[in-house]
């Protein structure tokens, strides 16, 4: 991978760097504060980008790399550091058109040499250190002999590479890594490096000289990125501080004494949070020497609490829990000649127990969660709670319906309100909520739902009639509207409904021609065909009469241009004025009925549709 002579370079600046090192080791003698030089052998691989101001574009291809660093440590978190790494970057050139190459490739070695400085993010004492570095660098390419003899060769003349050799540039350079001391004097290192420098040109053209020339335009920027790992060799430490003195033996005690008594850590019941106020507690002590009086210190879990007495009224705390009382008794010679002290006696006096006090709790359940509109049912209302919950009272409320009783004992489904579209059956869930209080405030709140059902109301739909022009049994665009824009929709929602339509003559018209029965088909292909403007609702939800003149339910016809539905435009002939006295009988009714809803009489005897008949009027214009 590396001639002879690149192992020879390495090997030369490794003995540089190491020689460097040696006032450094002879001065170090501990390991207190981490190796004072480091040695480190890596080797890695790099990556080369071009930042050209203008193709074609030159590239270094990715290639293995080996070097040595030498580290100064200078201080705690700084140092400074000198590397030198060489590797095999390959240059690859795309000639211009017209040549034998679509590429061009020469072997060719890269070295870059590195001063900086280097900042530890932990200090020595720290086995594994991530550090930062950064400075100035040379950059060095080197073409080999085989690729300048290549480049130079008669036969490769039209390459105009002639001039293919060494260079030298200078950048900077900058890297982050990271370092683990398997011992003090051996570590492992790895490194993410990054260097910046003018692009190397090779001496090579910077335009082209014909077909299948190389050439690199001059100007832009090159970096180098590369990523290593290795070995570290430390040597040397500094001196570690001598061990501070060992103190003497504290002097012997003195012989005074104190005597405390009447306390003996008794466990105290407090009962709930503010059920008492205070617990009254005493000690006495007293000292063997003449003029001297105890001081008292009272504690509460460590705490100072109370003043110097002999007695402390320990208020009970709010907050539910364990508090241990206890007195710090000291000697005081206050006058006295002798003014030897008793060393001081701790005392536990009691152990004081506040009890937890919790939220309540409270469920609610109903006898039963699916009710029929207007059916009642029983409510059990539980709260719940511990000792410390006292005076206990709950509250219920609902969001539909009512409640029975004081407090609640049941629900009443009379007064839930439902939509007034009784077309179809409805559900509502009603949610009785209950929240119970203890004498300190405390809640807590449960709930359940109750299904209430209403039953569908059966109920059919009249809408208003389709009219006709006079012997003429055509649905107009009018007529259209009505059926495709508001009957229909219907009969999708409610994919159970069927339609029944009842065509109707005027005595006006010309007898023996079955109008009647032609409008009544014309409307029902209209809803069925399937094509065109036509919907497609299924024949079998359909049925029809044909009345004849017989006039029996009132008519209610459906003209466009009115105050309730926009003009159509028609063909001529087609348009149907409300002033026509004679319109209003030749009709045809349109009910869309609900599974179970009773038919009017006018419409109850509607027969099956006959298919053929309806299928060869197709979608009608």
């Amino acid at each position: 991978m590396f001639a002879s002579g690149t192992l020879r370079q390495l090997h030369r600046i490794s003995i540089l760097l190491l020689t460097a090192a040696v006032p450094a080791i002879l001065q170090a003698q501990s390991d207190t504060y981490g190796p004072i030089t480091e040695t480190n052998f890596f080797g890695g691989a790099n990556r080369f980008f071009a930042y050209q101001d203008s193709d074609p574009r030159m590239v270094l291809k990715d290639g293995p790399l080996a070097g040595i660093r030498e580290t100064w440590n200078i201080l705690g978190h700084f140092g400074l550091e000198g590397g030198y790494m060489y590797g095999q970057n390959n240059l690859r050139l795309t000639p211009t058109p017209g040549g034998p190459m679509n590429s061009v490739n020469f072997a060719s070695h890269t070295g870059i040499a590195s001063l900086g400085p280097v900042f530890y993010f932990m200090g020595p004492a720290h086995r594994t250190r991530v550090f930062v570095r950064g400075g100035p660098a040379l950059l060095g390419y080197y073409p080999t002999q085989t690729a300048q003899s290549y480049a130079r060769a008669t036969t490769n003349t039209y390459l105009a590479a002639s001039n293919l050799s060494s260079g030298v540039e200078f950048g900077g350079f900058y890297g982050l890594g990271i370092k683990t001391f398997l011992n003090k004097w051996l570590a492992l290192r790895a490194d993410f490096e990054g260097t910046a420098f003018p692009e190397p040109h090779y001496h090579l053209p910077s335009v082209s000289y014909g077909p299948g020339a190389v050439y690199v335009p001059r100007g832009g920027v090159g970096t180098y990125y590369s990523v290593s790992a290795g070995f570290t060799i430390g040597i040397g430490h500094h001196k570690e501080a001598a061990p501070a003195p060992v103190p003497p033996p504290a002097p012997p005690g003195p012989s005074a004494r104190l005597d405390v008594s009447g306390a003996n850590g008794n466990n105290i019941d407090a009962g709930c949070p503010g059920e008492r106020q205070t617990i009254p507690l005493s000690v006495t002590a007293s000292s063997n020497l003449p003029g001297h009086h105890p001081v008292y210190r009272w504690m509460v879990n460590g705490q100072s609490a109370g003043a110097d007495n002999a007695q402390f009224n320990f208020p009970v705390p709010a907050a539910a829990g364990q508090y241990k009382v206890s007195v710090q008794v000291r000697d005081d010679p206050g006058d006295s000649a002798d003014k030897q002290t008793a060393d001081p006696v701790t005392v536990d006096v009691a152990n004081v127990t506040v009890q937890s006090h919790t939220d309540p709790t409270i469920s609610v359940a109903a006898a039963q969660n699916t009710l029929n509109f207007g059916d009642k049912t029983a409510l059990t209302v539980t709260p719940g709670g511990s000792a410390c919950n006292r005076q206990m009272t709950y509250t219920c409320q609902t969001n539909a319906g009512q409640l029975t009783g004081t407090p609640a004992s049941g629900f009443d489904s009379s007064t839930v309100e439902f939509d007034a579209d009784r077309s179809r059956a409805q559900t509502r869930m009603v949610t009785i909520s209950c929240t119970v209080r203890d004498d300190l405030g405390s809640t807590a709140t449960a709930s359940t739902n109750v299904n209430v059902n209403l039953a569908q109301m059966a109920e059919v739909k009249r809408f208003d009639d389709v009219v006709f022009a006079k012997n003429n049994a055509r649905v107009n665009n009018c007529g259209k509207r009505i059926l495709l824009e508001e009957v229909y929709p219907l009969l999708t929602e409610h994919p159970d409904w069927d339609l029944v339509v009842v065509g109707h003559t005027s005595q006006s018209e010309r007898k023996g021609t079955q109008l009647d029965r032609q409008r009544a088909l014309n409307v029902i292909a209209t809803m069925t065909a399937g094509s065109d403007t036509c919907q497609k609702l299924d024949l079998s939800r359909v049925r029809f009469v044909d009345a004849g003149v017989d006039q029996k339910s009132d008519p209610r016809p459906a003209f466009c241009g009115t105050s309730s539905r926009v003009k159509a435009n028609e063909r001529p002939g087609q348009s149907i004025s409300a002033d026509d006295a004679d319109a209003k009988f030749r009709r045809v009714e349109v009910y869309v009925v609900p599974k179970g809803a009773k038919l009017p009489d006018e419409a109850a005897s509607g027969a099956a549709v006959p298919e053929d008949a309806v299928r060869a009027l197709g979608c009608p214009k």
